[in-house]
């Protein structure tokens, strides 16, 4: 491969979503070869105050990556002072490009947010060498319009909300058009930008669905048995959920609802919920008077533990709106719960997972529909499931070190 540095455009690094989707990946990357650079942009108001978490990010980052990593002290992006924040961007990666790596054939530039896309263009204007990877993880169009609870831009009153949303798709199509490529995390977002912007070439987007590592995440009987006799649960039916309960997109609600109704009709059924919301999870046993003697209600950040729950459980459940937010996603859960081998029940129209869970009897899709998720939960779907197999097909083709060989024949075409 030709002389060539790969740098990637962060936030701040003291986040649950940055470890996973964007540490974890640059790690699978170097494990085959290509080290990238990290590049952490963050509010100068937010690094001050916070600068100890950040440090200890910095220390604990510093022991995973063999790239460089470096912070830039930005302006918030919604101040006025967002064209000296563009500067400071385009001017670091101007001296990163040409003074810190001088006889570069090429850099690689990923970012997630198309809030860089002005700094990028700056740079790109300056130097011929410079290429540009848009990872896109959603619409950001979808999930503004699904944050009022409608669907269409029509359904908007207010002129400001209006001219935001035309902003957001402007410089959404913008970070596409200027892109040499454009990761997509589902097929289903993929078309969506197609019919979107019938003028964009589809050979410069590439799925990359959201992976887990399979290094982390799998299915071992022994584990589970140990973990399940550890929290007593060896005669205990488990089902688990995982994630956030405060995001519009979530059915909080109904996860519990559907808890309540099963552990009052179950009394061998035990339910886990592994999320960063424990008081809005305590507030919802609350209102649908659920026993917390049949409940643990648990945050952790290491992976392995979570996986450790994962081998406990018997099956993991996703329930997400039938909207567009969701429709184009690629819940980085779901492909843990299929490493940890586990069945799932989920929502219809969840990206390209509901299909897949469909197609290959891993679990049951069916509508956000309290009586129907209970119905088949009865039946024991789960029971059905062979979680080697379950495990063995998502590690071929849901793990980051599957997944991983499609982005370094990207890298390669630049």
């Amino acid at each position: 491969m030709q002389n060539r540095r790969y740098i990637y455009i962060s936030g701040l690094m003291n986040n649950p979503v940055i470890k996973s989707q964007v540490l974890n990946w640059l790690e699978v990357l170097q494990q085959r070869g290509i080290v990238f650079d990290l590049m952490c942009c963050i509010p100068l108001h937010y690094l001050i105050m916070n600068w100890n978490s950040e440090h200890r990010e910095l220390i604990s980052y510093s022991k995973v990556l063999q790239g460089n990593i470096y912070i830039v002290p930005i302006f918030r992006s919604k101040t006025k002072y967002n064209l000296i924040s563009t500067f400071i961007k385009g001017l670091f990666l101007y001296w990163y490009s040409v003074i810190k790596n001088p006889g570069t054939d090429s850099v690689v530039i990923q970012t997630r947010s198309f809030f860089n896309f002005p700094a990028l263009k700056l740079v790109k204007g300056w130097l011929s060498n410079i290429k540009v990877i848009y990872d896109m993880r959603g619409s950001a169009s979808a999930e503004y319009l699904n944050s009022f609870g409608i669907n269409s831009e029509s359904d908007l009153e207010q002129e400001n909300q209006i001219k935001k949303l035309n902003s957001i798709v402007k410089s959404e199509r913008d970070m596409i058009d200027f892109s040499d490529r454009t990761f997509c995390v589902s097929n289903n977002l993929k078309q969506y930008v197609l019919n979107q912007n019938k003028s964009i070439n589809a050979d410069k987007l590439t799925v990359i669905p959201g992976g887990a590592d399979k290094n982390v995440f799998f299915y071992d009987a022994q584990l589970s048995a140990k973990i399940r006799q550890k929290l007593r649960l060896s005669d205990k039916q488990v089902f688990v959920y995982c994630g956030r309960l405060t995001h519009y997109w979530h059915k909080s609600e109904l996860i519990f609802q559907y808890a309540s109704v099963l552990l009052e009709k179950h009394p061998d059924m035990f339910f886990i919920c592994m999320t960063k919301d424990i008081g809005k999870a305590n507030e919802l046993m609350e209102i649908n008077n659920i026993d917390q003697n049949k409940v643990l209600c648990k945050f952790s950040e290491s992976p392995s533990e979570i996986n450790e729950i994962y081998n406990a459980a018997d099956f993991g459940i996703l329930f997400r709106d039938e909207i567009l937010t969701n429709k184009v996603a690629s819940p980085t859960k779901l492909a843990e719960y299929l490493l940890a081998g586990l069945p799932v029940l989920i929502s219809r129209e969840v990206g390209d997972y509901s299909e897949l869970v469909s197609k290959y009897k891993f679990g049951v899709v069916t509508s956000n529909n309290l009586a129907e998720f209970v119905s088949v939960s009865e039946e024991k779907f789960y029971k059905e499931a062979d979680r080697t197999e379950i495990s063995d097909y998502a590690a071929k083709h849901l793990s980051k070190q599957a997944i991983v060989e499609t982005i370094i024949s990207e890298y390669s075409a630049l």
